[in-house]
């Protein structure tokens, strides 16, 4: 009976975590946008990397690759010069473009920020290699030198390039740490990371594209249904978030951590919106009075277009992600068993020269209410117990070994009284506690 009544107390507590419990509540997504490019002429295409946004810049009459950073909230020129600088991607201090020299194909190129040293990576001037994505570990871009647009990876510890796609075309290269995605039209149109440290390609998706990485997740495009999904697909599980947005859906994600930005077409115009993928949250800040594309996120900054002065100038907007806090505990179970909120709780023990141990506790009560007395008694021949003048335990309750009961009394608010004796061998002892009543 005691083994059934626990197990019922067990149950009826997992009970009340399920049902009465309050449910954890969505996070909360707060932030400030911030005007990083706004001036004269186009500027747009904007890249991130911690403190460094790069930009391509066409107020000059000719495309030039920008940098603003955050550190001393400076703007600086990078790749500048005849011909047209663009398609930046940034990593650290370095930032990857294309040139486009003349009437010569386009080829990549990078511009050390620490030295100012610009650097040709592909050195192909026979054929365009274009859209170049860098990471800590390599640089990718788009390389037509046999016609069709392969991806070609250049790596940045030992120089070396190479082919890591073939086929029909491959588009959209993006890059983190050793890995790159990008969209293969081979047969449709899937999603293909290549990992550097295994030289294995990974393929999954059908009619999926404008993918994007960050560690050992991939945030891309489904086409397959009649709105375009954004979705999270993780490398090592396999496991995929889904978005299903109303309208046509959403397209280019952009992904950091948690967080993917990404343009929302479902009102008619583009839109750049953050959702927190891990937990659901979807957060609004872009104006609606204007059009914003080409998203770019890098922790809690994102950076995106916007042609709201009537040419495109480059925003951020700064995030911050609060969890809510947790659910209060349940409160703790009141009964004899927890000696959390007794209002009494002491021994009597040991026969004296042959007299009965007795012993007396006084305590007070805030209020007048019923309470449980929890009596244990080991090895007594006679005991009594009493509270407030009522008798809670007679000999006739205690026995060899050990004996437990409990009762229910009543206590006074202000001063209250209990008492106990026992008669029995050396050691004997009663254990009182009086809690209040469940």
């Amino acid at each position: 009976m005691k083994i059934k009544g626990a197990l019922t107390a067990i149950a009826l507590t997992l009970l009340w975590i399920a049902f009465d419990a309050p449910a954890q509540a969505a996070g909360t997504i707060t932030g400030k946008e911030v005007p990083i490019a706004v001036g004269p002429g186009d500027q747009s295409d904007p890249a991130i990397s911690g403190p460094i946004i790069s930009y391509t810049d066409v107020s000059s009459g000719t495309a030039d690759v920008y940098f603003y950073d955050e550190r001393t909230k400076t703007t600086h020129p990078g790749a500048t010069g005849p011909g047209d600088q663009e398609f930046s991607s940034v990593s650290g201090n370095l930032i990857a473009y294309t040139e486009y020299a003349g009437l010569a194909p386009a080829e990549v190129w990078t511009y050390d920020i620490t030295t100012g040293v610009a650097t040709n990576i592909s050195n192909r001037p026979d054929s365009d290699q274009l859209k170049p994505a860098i990471s800590s570990q390599l640089i990718a871009w788009e390389d037509k030198r046999q016609g069709l647009p392969h991806i070609f990876v250049y790596i940045l510890s030992s120089g070396v390039t190479q082919q890591i796609s073939g086929g029909g075309p491959q588009s959209d290269p993006a890059a983190s740490g050793g890995r790159v995605v990008y969209t293969d039209e081979s047969t449709g149109s899937q999603v293909k990371v290549w990992d550097l440290a295994t030289g294995t390609t990974t393929v999954f998706g059908a009619l999926t594209g404008q993918p994007d990485i960050d560690g050992e997740n991939v945030a891309y495009v489904d086409m397959s249904g009649a709105n375009w999904d954004v979705v999270v697909h993780n490398l090592t599980s396999g496991a995929e978030t889904r978005l299903t947005l109303p309208g046509t859906g959403g397209g280019y994600p952009k992904i950091s951590g948690e967080f993917v930005a990404f343009e929302d077409w479902s009102s008619g115009a583009s839109h750049i919106v953050l959702w927190h993928w891990t937990g659901g949250e979807l957060h609004y800040f872009s104006p609606l009075t204007s059009i914003q594309t080409l998203a770019a996120i890098s922790g809690n900054r994102i950076v995106y277009t916007d042609n709201r002065n009537g040419n495109l100038d480059i925003y951020a907007y700064d995030f911050t992600f609060t969890y809510p806090p947790p659910p209060p505990p349940p409160p703790p179970l009141v009964g004899c068993a927890n000696p959390i909120g007794a209002l009494a709780d002491y021994w009597v023990v040991r026969r004296v020269r042959g007299l009965p141990a007795i012993g007396t506790a006084y305590f007070s009560s805030t209020v007048a209410q019923n309470v449980k007395v929890c009596i244990t008694g080991t090895d007594v021949t006679a005991g009594w117990v009493v509270l407030s003048l009522h008798v809670d335990a007679t000999p006739a309750n205690f026995g060899p070994g050990t004996v437990y009961f409990e009762r229910p009394d009543f206590v006074h608010k202000g001063l209250n009284a209990s008492a106990a004796a026992l008669v029995g061998r050396i050691g004997a002892s009663i254990h009182v506690r009086i809690v209040p009543a469940p």
